[in-house]
């Protein structure tokens, strides 16, 4: 399964995707709620772009 946490700051978002390392990524906001759609399928696109899909399920995240 894939885990995601934050610093206790809240400022970074933690992204264990099944790699040897984890993934650091520096959201300004996380809340995904349909106030912007444009910055919630923004941030979706940024989350979903760390791990491609597979090459012959095709699953991603």
């Amino acid at each position: 399964g894939y885990k995601a946490s934050r610093n206790p700051q809240g400022s970074i978002l933690y992204l264990k995707l099944g790699f040897s390392h984890e993934i650091r990524l520096q959201p300004n906001l996380i809340c995904c709620t349909r106030i912007d759609h444009q910055k919630v399928t923004q941030f979706a696109a940024s989350i979903k772009s760390c791990k491609p899909p597979e090459v012959y399920k095709g699953k991603c995240i």
